[in-house]
């Protein structure tokens, strides 16, 4: 979660208000953890399943500073687990990024690496909205929500639904090509539907 300076305390609240609300909505299987940044980046709250540890780091918050955003997504994505869970990273920022050490390039190849699905909410015009946050979620299968901030909760709560309607499909190639990472696209005929996947 962008805590920069620029987080009004209306919009702050409205942040505070929509993230609580995120956390409501968990099961007792799901874990979840808060990374905030301004010119630094804070690890709130590693995983865990007491959403009430991640709603207490979530109100002692407060916004100063410039904006780390690109240094806070790659932090983020670092602190997922590998193994069989599925991982949802929901980001919110404001505005642009002003203070990262990090180029955005590194973010989007360590997504790709991971098995992370980046959805991006941004309260900032259109104009002024980061690249990255449309290309990291593009190629990990996410979205990007272009709202006001009154509508936070709607796009948080649209997030985690979407995640949760996805499954796994795996396939095994002969002859597979060398590790890495390998572009692959999903289509289907069904007329009408549409299909959302990562894109390597």
């Amino acid at each position: 979660l962008d805590m920069s300076s620029s987080l009004k305390a209306g919009r702050l609240e409205a942040l505070r208000t929509a993230s609580s609300s995120l956390l409501g909505g968990l099961t007792p299987n799901d874990r979840a953890a808060l990374v905030t940044f301004s010119h630094a980046v804070s690890r709130g709250q590693a995983l865990t399943s007491d959403v009430d540890l991640v709603r207490r780091a979530l109100h002692e918050a407060t916004p100063s500073g410039a904006t780390s955003l690109v240094d806070a997504i790659y932090a983020a994505i670092a602190m997922a687990e590998p193994g069989d869970r599925r991982t949802l990273l929901i980001v919110f920022s404001d505005g642009i990024d002003t203070a990262s050490w990090l180029q955005p390039d590194v973010v989007i190849r360590a997504a790709q690496r991971s098995e992370v699905v980046v959805y991006a909410v941004s309260t900032a015009p259109a104009w002024q909205i980061p690249p990255l946050l449309r290309q990291v979620t593009e190629s990990t299968g996410g979205k990007l929500l272009e709202v006001d901030s009154s509508a936070l909760g709607r796009a948080f709560a649209e997030a985690l639904n979407e995640f949760r309607q996805r499954y796994v499909l795996s396939y095994a190639l002969p002859g597979t090509p060398a590790p890495g990472w390998h572009r692959i696209e999903v289509k289907v005929t069904t007329r009408g539907a549409n299909v959302k996947t990562r894109n390597g």
